[in-house]
């Protein structure tokens, strides 16, 4: 079984010490070690235990020299926030060991100034003592040494007594962001169908969510995008929900080219009907001039249930708050087209030169989406040359004749040509091709003269606080996914 060092946990299993020992390397844990040192040599490896065995109590009298670990994790046992945190993660190694990092450096962080700062004057009492008990323990210096040591044990005692309410309070606020962040990884994950196996984290997982706290991460508006993402999926998904209950209203018939998913109920009369009757012969000379009727369902827009391409602006105007919610968007659209296992093809542009057409083949790695998310060229801005790609991409391809277009974008940019607009009402004789446009600040002027749904949002702040952001992005959704 090997040696293990002392901890404050009574009856751990060497499992859990097991667990412990397949972890305690990786660079989650390496990244946050060098800051917890400072103040605990062994508060990461303690809160592992506690938080992955659901069992284990802690020892009426902790090993000596392990009076703080106990102390502090005493204290957020008492907490409901630390069963909850619990329930979370325990017996999964990864999660746990997330959590352990989280958590260990968030509360140290938030320790008042003055128990921080004789919790490190602790430990290097503590480290001098042992380097000298090590050297010669029957030494002058050492004797010294391990006197100072219990001097700044007890001065640290009274320092977290005076103060035992905020570090109570610290350790409350620790768990509980603790636990979001986790909740917030694994709803990421699992949004784009990347959920653990079992509820169980793997290493791939975790590599996965710090990815995604890489992108989120730099300021305040960024911490705050996941938040806007949740809002964008529950949006999108709502869209959804709307269109598949409206089948349950017939609205309208209207005609079109043949469409067995709406074609009215009477048509399939003339359909099954014999080669060369009357029937037959009026059904065919009406779906050459696509004059076929078709229901249309309150909550059913026409153009939907297509491949959609997604025009995304990275252009420098966009910078900051415009384009996190234009990645928030674009990321909420995605997941429910791969939930449903749609086609899209996302074109972050800018410039003349400066665009780039991203279609996954097959289901993307959410590295891969990430990495994509990521472009931005902040240059100037020119959508036609990838709005004519995306035209002439559903003029030639057959499987593409349904598909909408999405474009996210503060407007700045010049009014269409006219080699444009032709190759625009060429595609527009195939039904359900429509471009949708979200706009962030600006004035639209260019786009008004081709797009055939425009939803403004004049101030992205101002319509989040006020609660008109979901309303503005769920109209410009409606019929495009």
């Amino acid at each position: 079984m090997g040696y293990y060092s002392p901890t404050i946990w009574e009856n751990l299993l060497n499992s859990d010490r097991s667990a412990w020992d397949s972890v305690k390397d990786e660079d989650v844990i390496e990244e946050s070690r060098a800051e917890c040192d400072r103040y605990s040599r062994a508060l990461m490896e303690q809160a592992f235990y506690g938080l992955y065995d659901p069992l284990t109590e802690l020892s009426d009298i902790p090993p000596e020299g392990m009076e703080v670990e106990s102390n502090l994790l005493q204290k957020a046992m008492e907490m409901e926030e630390y069963l909850s945190l619990r329930d979370q993660v325990y017996s999964d190694r990864m999660a746990s060991m997330l959590a352990t990092a989280a958590f260990s450096t968030e509360l140290l962080s938030k320790l008042p100034e003055d128990v921080k700062k004789d919790l490190e004057n602790y430990r290097q009492a503590q480290q001098d003592a042992g380097d000298k008990q090590d050297a010669d323990p029957d030494s002058e210096e050492a004797q010294t040494a391990a006197e100072k040591a219990r001097t700044a044990l007890e001065k640290l005692r009274e320092s977290m007594e005076m103060n035992q309410a905020q570090i109570e309070n610290a350790a409350a606020t620790a768990m509980e962001k603790t636990e979001k962040d986790l909740k917030d990884g694994k709803k990421m994950l699992g949004n784009l169908g990347f959920s653990p196996q079992g509820g169980k984290l793997d290493k791939t997982d975790i590599r996965n969510m710090r990815r995604l706290a890489e992108l989120l991460k730099g300021n305040e508006r960024l911490r705050k995008m996941i938040e806007l993402i949740g809002s964008m999926e529950r949006i999108v998904s709502d869209e959804k929900k709307k269109s598949i209950h409206g089948r349950e209203q017939l609205v309208e018939y209207r005609r079109k080219e043949l469409d067995l998913d709406d074609l009215a109920p009477e048509e399939f009369t003339g359909l099954g009907a014999p080669q060369g009757s009357a029937l037959h012969m009026d059904f065919m000379m009406r779906m050459a001039n696509n004059e076929l009727l078709h229901c249309r369902y309150e909550g059913e827009a026409p153009e939907g249930r297509g491949p959609v391409i997604i025009l995304k602006d990275t252009s420098g105007s966009m910078d900051g708050e415009r384009l996190e919610f234009a990645n928030a968007l674009e990321f909420a659209v995605m997941t429910r087209m791969l939930k449903e296992n749609r086609r899209f093809i996302s074109i972050p542009f800018s410039g003349s030169q400066y665009w780039q057409v991203y279609e996954p083949a097959g289901r993307p790695s959410l590295d891969e989406i990430l990495n994509h998310l990521s472009i931005n060229y902040s240059g100037g801005t020119d959508p036609y040359p990838p709005l004519t790609w995306a035209i002439d991409r559903i003029l030639e391809k057959q499987d593409m004749k349904k598909a909408g277009i999405l474009i996210i974008t503060d407007g700045e940019f010049d009014y269409p040509e006219s080699e444009f607009m032709d190759r625009l009402n060429a595609a527009r004789e195939n039904p359900g091709v429509m471009i949708h446009s979200i706009v962030i600040g600006c004035e639209p002027y260019g786009l008004r003269e081709f797009a055939d749904k425009i939803v403004m949002v004049e101030d992205l702040r101002e319509s989040a606080e006020t609660g008109k952001l979901d309303s503005q992005v769920s109209e410009s959704l409606s019929g495009l996914i």
